[in-house]
């Protein structure tokens, strides 16, 4: 038996949806006048506790059109509605589906003057709200759709406070292209088996977090421009998705407007495939991927990263509680990205210069993508400021004025397998013929004054020159190694280290280039045989040579021979070496070498002497950084 409801002085809407519930069709209430539109929400929750019952309810379910529900909210909650629920183009106070369970949710065009509350619903098909308004908090957290959720072109308006509470949602897809959301949008905990798609759409929370989705597990994240148009994606406020899980994100021509020192948050995520921040992106504040995973791409070509403290706003005491500034992150002012300890498969970063500092420190990256143009200014070891390069004085924390150099790259502890573009060149055309390992040195003068010079971090600089040596470019990475010490020596505080790095890098390359090394020798040779030439009278040889004298050692040995009854010898002419500065100069600058000369002649003149010993000397240095730097034994430890 059909159940009875004891409602009195229906209207013709209501009179209308027990009809057209019955018989399984759509009420339609804009066909009468407007007293007669009202439905009570009392009538609705009758029907839905006799949904089950199909003499009241049928299995097309309760479908009301262009009402007016009031008043009071519509009091569904832990029912178990055994109907589809379509409130499409009504006007309705407040929605209640606390612990409820339905088959579909189709609230489409129509406005809530007082939020929804479906905390813990169940839906075993979607929940859509395309063109819908709600006023107040729409609370649908910890909610199972076994379907979607649309809300294309919705408007949410809370403002200043949580507008949107659907953390921990379990949903297949989420929609909602064009939509307006002012206040909080929290999906923290939410596992979407297919995408969040938002483009479009406009979060509005400036000064706080925008868009919360810590912890969520989806397959994509789309917030981009408008399908139909170029209309971007605008967040004010920051994108949180801190220790997400998700295959894909893409925030192509996204818009983050001025966040209070981060604009998007992926520390500790995982992105399966790829992160693409390109095509009309730009954020003001930092992209902050600290300790993320990302096993395919992350793209920032064509992005516009501009960090908070280049807009040149003060840090203002009064807003110490954002829940943006706080000690962690209070660094991040002055990046564009934040990247220490992420594992990225590919990185490609933009090819215009940021306006903050990138910081790659401790980060694992398989193939690294850059451009020159995307390069910072060259900041020369030794020095500590470079006038090409963006940098604010405001006041810090404690009232003081602070300079902030906004423009360099931290490499510390960063390694590469691979350099997708060795020299930073894209397009052949236009090369300007450097060799690659010049366009790198650029590059890592791209660092801040604290890795150049106040404390010299050599570990960039060996990186580069392994990955280099791993692509094929030996000869320009052994340029980099070189470089490295050269760079070294100017920041070296110690003047004697200073001098024999000096006199290594002319001598041998520091054993790179140990033909430099025989070049200096034979140079030194030959200048002092000259010399020595000169100063015996005779430009060549001579038998009598001026300032240089026999020795002891030669006089005895050349002693005629003799019997042993004290008789000369016959047949034996024993003539005393002739005189030849060349094998002289020779016979002092090898040591391991005997040619004689030495021990048959020395110098009659004190400063022809000093020059032989100073021979003797460097002729070992050299003679011994020649066979080092041919067995490799001096640069063994850069593992070229």
């Amino acid at each position: 038996m059909a159940a009875k409801h004891s409602f009195e002085n229906l209207t013709k809407a209501e009179t209308e949806l027990l009809r057209a519930t019955k018989a399984g069709e759509v009420a339609l209430a804009n066909k009468f006048d407007k007293n007669e539109r009202i439905v009570r929400p009392e009538l609705i929750r009758w029907l839905a506790e006799n949904s089950h019952d199909r003499e009241v309810v049928a299995v097309a379910g309760i479908r009301l059109l262009y009402a007016n529900i009031e008043p009071g909210p519509i009091d569904l909650n832990n029912l178990d509605i055994a109907v589809p629920l379509w409130l499409r183009y009504c006007k309705l106070e407040r929605l209640e589906l606390r612990d409820a369970r339905t088959k579909e949710i189709d609230l489409d065009s129509s406005t809530i003057s007082n939020g929804v509350d479906a905390e813990g619903a169940q839906v075993d098909g979607g929940w859509f709200m395309l063109n819908a308004e709600v006023d107040g908090i729409f609370d649908i957290c910890v909610a199972k759709l076994n379907g979607e959720f649309q809300a294309h072109n919705a408007k949410f308006r809370n403002t200043d406070e949580k507008a949107v509470q659907a953390f921990e949602i379990e949903a297949s897809n989420w929609h909602m292209n064009d939509a307006e959301v002012d206040g909080v949008f929290d999906i923290n905990g939410a596992k979407l088996s297919g995408q969040f798609n938002s483009a479009g759409t406009k979060f509005r929370h400036a000064g706080g977090v925008a868009v919360q989705a810590q912890s969520l597990e989806a397959s994509t994240w789309f917030m981009r421009g408008k399908t139909s148009n170029t209309d971007p994606c605008i967040i004010e406020g920051q994108l949180d998705l801190n220790a997400t899980k998700i295959k894909q994100i893409d925030l192509d021509e996204t818009q983050i407007i001025h966040t209070p020192g981060v604009a998007i948050r992926l520390d500790r995520s995982r992105i399966d495939q790829s992160l693409s921040l390109t095509s009309g992106f730009s954020s003001d504040g930092a992209i902050v991927l600290d300790g993320a995973v990302c096993s395919g791409r992350v793209r920032l070509l064509d992005a516009e990263l501009t960090c908070d403290l280049a807009l040149a706003k003060p840090y203002n005491p009064e807003k110490a509680g954002s829940p943006i500034i706080t000690e962690r992150y209070w660094r991040h002012r002055t990046h564009a990205i934040s990247a220490v300890g992420a594992k990225i498969d590919r990185l490609h970063l933009p090819k215009e210069r940021t306006k903050g500092v990138i910081d790659l420190s401790q980060a694992k990256i398989g193939t690294l993508i850059d451009e020159e143009t995307g390069w910072f200014p060259t900041l020369e070891p030794g020095k500590t400021a470079c006038d090409e390069r963006l940098c604010v004085t405001v006041k810090n924390r404690d009232g003081e004025d602070q300079t902030y150099d906004l423009q360099h790259i931290v490499l510390d502890g960063t390694t590469y397998e691979h350099l997708d573009h060795p020299d930073g060149k894209v397009e052949a055309e236009g090369r300007n013929g450097d060799k690659v390992w010049k366009a790198r040195e650029r590059w890592l003068k791209g660092q801040s004054a604290g890795e150049l010079t106040r404390r010299f971090n050599p570990q960039p600089w060996r990186q580069l020159a392994r990955t280099l040596a791993g692509q094929g470019y030996e000869e320009d990475a052994r340029h980099i190694a070189i470089q490295r010490r050269v760079a070294q020596r100017k920041v070296e505080p110690q003047f004697g280290r200073r001098m024999l790095s000096g006199f290594l890098h002319h001598v041998s390359d520091y054993g790179f280039n140990p033909w430099r090394t025989v070049r200096w020798s034979l140079i030194t040779v030959l200048l002092c045989g000259l010399i020595f030439a000169v100063s015996s009278g005779e430009y060549w040889f001579g038998t009598n040579p001026e300032r240089f004298i026999e020795t002891i050692a030669g006089d005895v040995i050349n002693l005629e021979s003799k019997s042993e009854n004290g008789e000369p010898l016959e047949g034996v002419n024993i003539h005393y070496p002739e005189f030849n500065p060349w094998l002289y100069s020779l016979d002092q600058f090898i040591p391991i070498l005997n040619l004689g000369m030495d021990t048959y002649w020395r110098p009659d003149n004190r400063w022809l002497y000093i020059l032989s010993v100073f021979e003797q000397l460097l002729g070992a240095v050299l003679v011994a950084l020649t066979i080092t730097g041919f067995t490799g034994l001096l640069t063994r430890d850069e593992n070229l």
